[in-house]
């Protein structure tokens, strides 16, 4: 099994399965800047949040799934793969069926239920479709499956087949990306507020006047704003004067006259949440709280640097 360290060195050495959605601008995690980021700096992010962690403790579990339901094996493959005329697309599959394909393994909460199609169907999200695609074309396997796990409890499979136009047109893009972007260390344009935040980081103190286009630009933002401050102020007068009607007639539904639900007011259950006290604690059992301190990491959150218009 490759170890992780390596394997987060090595996805810095092309495009992998995972990054092209991000290339192509689908992807709900990471836009093409933060790819870019990604893939020219040196530092080796190890850090892993609890849905990437539990997702790979779980990739297993699917895999042992799906090879139970249809009575196949599935293999890890302990390689990394590169397409043979550029290089630059590589790929980490999760799982190989034995006889020929490749398995992806996902797992999904609940609330992401809908965008997933029946069971055995290929209707995937277009950011795993892309991803699969990927894979296929980069190892040559022209079959795949992708079984998932949403919410803990319900597993479904999926089939999905080359599609050679989607796979040269996604390749076609990850590679221009790469020489484009990567290659010459040149940042592709930011496209989110974050990105800009990142991007201009370190650019500032300076005082500039605006042309007649970007005082136009302000101008516009700040009836904009007023607009939508005006209408936010009307929802919550109309939320108001709606609560007050159904809580007078003590109602937590609301109809039209032919029965059909207008909306609800529910009161949702009350939520717990417990912080631990480490230095109390460890007074209180004969610790050290220099100890505790030893142990405790800092993570730190770059400061958000808003547009305030004046």
């Amino acid at each position: 099994m490759i170890a992780r360290a390596d394997f987060l060195k090595r996805r810095k050495t092309g495009i992998g399965g995972s990054d092209v959605a991000a290339v192509l601008g689908l992807s709900k995690w990471k836009t093409r800047y933060q790819l870019w980021v990604d893939k020219t700096t040196d530092t080796v992010e190890e850090n892993e949040s609890e849905i990437l962690h539990f997702g790979q403790v779980l990739e297993q579990v699917v895999a042992d799934e799906y090879a139970r339901r249809n009575h196949v094996k599935v293999q890890r493959r302990n390689r990394s793969y590169r397409h043979p005329e550029h290089p630059e697309l590589i790929g980490n599959i999760d799982r190989y069926i034995v006889g020929g394909g490749i398995l992806e393994c996902k797992t999904a909460d609940k609330f992401t239920a809908h965008l997933w199609g029946e069971n055995n169907s290929d209707e995937i999200p277009e950011y795993y479709l892309v991803q699969v695609q990927h894979y296929m074309h980069v190892t040559g396997y022209h079959e795949a499956a992708l079984a998932v796990l949403i919410g803990g409890n319900e597993f479904r499979q999926y089939e999905v087949s080359y599609d050679k136009e989607l796979a040269e047109f996604a390749a076609e893009r990850c590679v221009d990306f790469w020489q484009t972007f990567v290659v010459p260390r040149v940042a592709p344009p930011a496209t989110r507020n974050d990105d800009l935040a990142e991007y201009y980081r370190g650019r500032s103190g300076a005082t500039v006047t605006a042309t007649p286009y970007v005082t136009q630009l302000v101008s516009e933002l700040k009836e904009t704003k007023q607009r939508v401050k005006e209408e936010e102020t009307r929802a919550d007068d109309l939320v108001r004067m709606i609560k007050v009607f159904m809580g007078e007639n003590s109602a937590d539904t609301l109809l039209d006259a032919a029965g059909a639900k207008l909306a609800t007011w529910k009161q949702a259950k009350d939520s717990v949440r417990r912080s631990t006290d480490w230095e109390a604690l460890a007074a209180e059992c004969g610790i050290d709280s220099e100890l505790i301190r030893q142990y405790t990491t800092e993570t730190i959150k770059p400061g958000s640097r808003p547009l305030l218009v004046k």
